[in-house]
C-alpha cells in the first residue's frame, strides 16, 4: 500500500512539474511565416454603395505581402539595415517591378509603421480599445476588443499567437467597413511561392522612371496614377484610414 501512495504521489508531481511546460508549448506556430486571405466589405451609411474586394497577407521571414488580387498588384514591404522600411510593387499583370528607396516615399510616419504592414493594425489601435472576452484554444485563441476612437466604433477580434486580426469593423457616420479572415496558410513551400514568382519580373528603380517615359508600361501607369509613393495598411491610432494610393 505504500509503495502504491508512493507511486501516485511521484506520478502526481511530475504532473505539477509539467504542466507549465505543457501549457507554454500550447502553439508552437511561426508568426513570420504564414498567409492569410481576406475580405473586405465597405458599406455607405445609406446602405446604397456595397464594395467588396479580396485582399492577401504573406509573411516570409524580414518580407512581408500584401496582394491586391482586383488591381493586380503586390507590394512587398521589407526593412533597411538602417530600420527603415521599403516596398517593391509588382504590376502581377504586366510581370513588372518597381523598386523604391526609403527616401523616395513620402508618407506619414503611420503609412510607414512596420507592424501596420506585418499585422494591418497597430498595437496602439488595440491599446485604446476594450478587451470584452478572451477564447483561449491553443493557436486559435481569439482576443476580443471594442471601443470608440474619435467618430468611429471598432470592434477587433485578434489572434495573438500569429499576430493576425480575425475580424475587424469600423463604424463611422459614412460607412460601415469590416475585414474578414477567410483563410490561413501555414505551407512554408506556398509561402515562398508567392514571393519567388515575383523575383522574376522585370525590375527598375523608382528614380530611373524619369528616363524610361517612352516604355509603354510606364506611359500606361503613369496615366493610371500608380506612380506613387506605394504606401498601403490598415488603420492609425485615431481609427483614420491609411489608404495610401489605393482606393477600392
Amino acid at each position: 500500500m505504500k509503495k502504491i501512495v508512493i507511486a501516485w504521489f511521484n506520478l502526481l508531481l511530475m504532473s505539477v512539474i509539467s504542466f507549465p511546460l505543457l501549457a507554454q508549448e500550447v502553439c508552437s506556430v511561426d508568426a513570420d511565416t504564414l498567409g492569410a486571405h481576406y475580405t473586405r466589405k465597405i458599406i455607405s451609411a445609406d446602405q446604397k454603395n456595397v464594395q467588396e474586394v479580396q485582399f492577401e497577407l504573406w509573411r516570409n521571414g524580414g518580407q512581408v505581402a500584401h496582394v491586391h488580387p482586383q488591381d493586380k498588384i503586390t507590394e512587398i514591404w521589407n526593412k533597411t539595415a538602417s530600420g527603415q522600411i521599403r516596398p517593391v510593387r509588382y504590376f502581377d499583370q504586366d510581370l513588372r517591378a518597381i523598386e523604391y528607396a526609403p527616401d523616395d516615399i513620402q508618407a506619414s510616419a503611420d503609412m510607414l509603421d512596420w507592424q501596420i504592414k506585418y499585422q494591418l493594425v497597430s498595437a496602439k489601435v488595440i491599446d485604446k480599445l476594450k478587451k470584452i472576452e478572451e477564447k483561449n484554444n491553443g493557436c486559435a485563441t481569439v482576443h476580443v476588443y471594442s471601443g470608440r476612437i474619435g467618430t468611429s466604433e471598432i470592434i477587433i477580434e485578434w489572434l495573438p499567437y500569429t499576430k493576425l486580426v480575425k475580424y475587424f469593423s469600423v463604424k463611422n457616420p459614412s460607412s460601415n467597413e469590416s475585414w474578414t479572415l477567410t483563410k490561413q496558410i501555414m505551407s512554408a513551400e506556398k509561402i515562398a511561392a508567392v514571393f519567388r514568382l515575383r523575383e522574376s519580373y522585370q525590375s527598375t528603380d523608382y528614380a530611373d522612371i524619369g528616363d524610361n517615359e517612352t516604355d509603354p508600361f510606364f506611359q500606361k501607369i503613369i496615366k493610371l496614377g500608380f506612380i506613387s509613393h506605394g504606401a498601403s495598411g490598415f488603420y492609425d491610432d485615431m481609427g483614420h484610414p491609411l489608404d495610401g494610393d489605393h482606393h477600392h
